[in-house]
């Protein structure tokens, strides 16, 4: 046996067993394809992001039954109504989350309500979950899991779904706070807010070791237009292009890695994602703009941007209205041991640096 066979044979027998992480599909995830449902519910269970190559293995692997049995293929829907649905994680993915052996998760018994009232309802979006449908209604998306939560609290389907009114978009891959209307009445009110520039919205970012040291704050007013099509397309600095500005602030600083506070100004396509690139900074992750896939030896397993907090007018009252969305799990492995202290992300501080 060659040494190197030797070495993996070895690592493989001392490794921590897999760990059985119990789920339960809500009705509506019916007819989504189980890899989409789990890219939903594992994150939720677990506390971090789940690479989806690991959980398409899962499947692949036998390791993911439904309602008690085998599921091979990821492209397989999973049946109207629910469905309790069982994986095997390996202890590196699976973490601490023995809360998530013991009992179930659904989708949308698990979004973290972050702020309501009878107006408004803000939630912590989990990575890799659209915010709306896509052209593939199969797959889970935010906004109808929030309106699927507020439907059971109401005590059923009676009357078909509860108005949700949306007027934000994350990306699949970033996480954080987003804001939803309950009623018609607050709509005008945020569409207002949001359109006017009223909102002030506060990212952060996991970057890697930059081409060259960034200053403790700077702003980038690089314009940017769209090149390419289709998964390959960019926002790159162009003369032509849209205006776009970002207010940028590093709060800690590590040998491999950098944790930025993005302000955007402006709502342009991947604004941040563009414009930390630019800098030569692109985001953890974010391989389409350059980004690292690995830092400090650990793998990256998103793009490493939040939504971490969100200031505005209250759409009913005008009274200042301050969300923040805790950083997530995944983020932790690369802030050191230390990490950063809250205060100095979710201050609320709007005035110009």
């Amino acid at each position: 046996m060659r040494p190197r066979d030797t070495t993996r044979r070895l690592r493989d027998a001392t490794a921590a067993p897999p760990r059985r992480v119990r789920l339960q599909a809500g009705p509506e995830l019916g007819g989504a394809r189980v890899l989409d449902a789990l890219a939903v519910l594992v994150p939720a269970a677990v506390g971090h992001a789940v690479p989806r190559a690991e959980l398409r293995r899962a499947v692949v692997a036998g390791a993911v039954t439904v309602n008690g049995a085998a599921w091979r293929r990821p492209g397989e829907e999973l049946p109207a109504g629910g469905a309790r649905i069982e994986i095997a994680l390996r202890a590196a993915y699976a973490g601490r989350a023995l809360e998530a052996e013991e009992g179930e998760t659904d989708a949308a018994g698990a979004l973290a309500v972050l702020y309501e009232d009878e107006w408004v309802i803000a939630v912590a979006k989990p990575p890799g979950l659209l915010t709306h449908q896509s052209a593939d209604a199969r797959r889970p998306h935010l906004f109808g899991l929030v309106q699927e939560k507020l439907a059971r609290r109401a005590g059923g389907d009676e009357g078909g779904l509860p108005y949700l009114g949306s007027h934000q978009r994350l990306d699949k891959d970033t996480s954080g706070v987003v804001l939803f209307a309950k009623a018609r009445a607050a709509n005008e009110g945020l569409a207002r807010a949001f359109e006017g520039r009223d909102v002030e919205k506060v990212y952060v970012a996991v970057v890697g070791r930059p081409r060259q040291p960034l200053p403790d704050a700077w702003t980038c007013e690089a314009p940017l237009a769209l090149v390419g099509s289709g998964k390959q397309a960019q926002m790159r600095e162009a003369a032509g292009g849209q205006a776009a500005r970002t207010e940028f602030r590093v709060l800690s600083r590590r040998h491999e890695a950098l944790l930025v506070e993005c302000r955007p100004q402006t709502g342009r396509k991947h604004q941040i994602r563009a414009h930390l690139a630019i800098a030569g900074a692109p985001i953890a992750g974010d391989v389409r703009y350059g980004g690292a896939t690995h830092l400090g030896g650990v793998a990256v397993p998103r793009v490493l941007l939040h939504a971490a907090a969100l200031n505005l007018p209250h759409p009913v009252s005008g009274r200042p209205l301050r969300l923040s969305c805790p950083l997530p799990a995944d983020f932790r492995p690369f802030l050191g041991k230390r990490g950063v202290r809250s205060r100095a992300i979710y201050s609320g501080d709007s005035k110009k640096r």
